[in-house]
């Protein structure tokens, strides 16, 4: 009995060190033995008279050894930069590259490796959270330096130029994956359960292990399409969003009392791209090659609705 109760003691002063949760395991057999969420070993004494010294260092061997951790290249920690930290930090060592102040304090708060460019590139997986207009350029920097059989995956709101761009940069041997989360620091900062990441693979050898691990470790919803597809559904999709947007945040503030469902419902979609910098904005309305031609009809629209607004028309036609 009193042995038992020294393991005990001993194996709770372990605990810490091997940083195990017993509520966050999934469900382990042994014997008779089941670690469950419902199981409490520190407050529950049916669950330690069926502990044995082998059964929990059986379970530290299978459950607490430290794993082998990929190193993972980041350019950029920005607004997005860091989302990607939060998200993917207990999964890979990330390595990143941002010459900004901003970066410095924000590398040194949440124990982030900063490092050379070529360092950052040397990595076989490169992730590239850069404005657009610096990618090609960046892609050009890091091609000497990424290694063979590489992945380099950008994370940008537009995907023909960028994926034409990478392509031409890095060399043959190198995969590239564009990739499009529809979601931001805004919206996810609850999380990312079940939000859309869009992936156009444009030199990829191996899609479904990268699928897998979007889909069943992040719990992303995964859309496979190709950068020109992608591009025509955004040009509509963000670019108006944004458009919107910045209309309506020019014209405020704007009332906060005695609305509708409607506009609540409006005001919410502005909110959650209001924190979107002037760059990314420009971005979507300049970087995608369908971009203008929505522009151009949402225009017309407008324009026509003036029109017949200030003529004092009736019904349209």
């Amino acid at each position: 009995m009193h042995a038992r109760a020294g393991f005990k003691a001993a194996f709770c002063n372990l605990i810490p060190a091997f940083g195990i949760s017993f509520y966050a395991t999934p469900l382990v057999s042994y014997k008779s033995l089941r670690f469950r969420k419902i199981y409490d070993p520190f407050t529950s004494p049916q669950l330690w008279r069926c502990v044995t010294k082998a059964t929990l260092l059986n379970y530290i061997r299978r459950r607490c050894v430290p794993k082998k951790v990929h190193k993972l290249g980041l350019f950029g920690l920005g607004a997005f930069g860091r989302l990607i930290v939060r998200h993917l930090s207990p999964y890979f060592d990330i390595r990143a590259y941002d010459p900004s102040p901003e970066a410095k304090a924000y590398a040194k708060r949440h124990n982030v490796e900063l490092v050379s460019l070529e360092e950052a590139a040397a990595n076989k997986i490169v992730i590239l959270a850069t404005p657009i207009r610096t990618l090609k350029a960046l892609a050009e920097q890091i091609a000497p330096h990424v290694p063979l059989n590489a992945l380099v995956i950008d994370v940008g709101s537009v995907k023909v130029n960028p994926a034409q761009w990478l392509t031409d940069a890095l060399p043959k041997s190198v995969c590239v994956l564009c990739t499009h989360p529809l979601f931001g620091p805004q919206s996810a900062r609850y999380g990312i359960h079940n939000m859309e990441i869009v992936v156009c693979p444009v030199r990829v050898r191996h899609l479904p292990p990268i699928v897998k691990f979007l889909e069943k470790t992040l719990d992303l919803k995964v859309s496979v399409t190709t950068p020109e597809v992608h591009d025509r559904a955004l040009a509509a999709v963000q670019g108006l969003t944004h458009l919107i947007a910045k209309v309506l945040n020019g014209m405020g503030p704007l009332p906060t009392e005695h609305t509708t469902r409607s506009y609540d419902l409006l005001m919410q979609g502005v909110g959650l791209v209001s924190g979107d910098s002037d760059e990314l904005f420009m971005s979507i309305e300049r970087d995608n090659p369908f971009a203008a031609e929505i522009r151009k009809r949402f225009f017309h629209e407008i324009d026509s609705l003036r029109t017949r607004l200030e003529n004092g028309h009736g019904a349209k036609g």
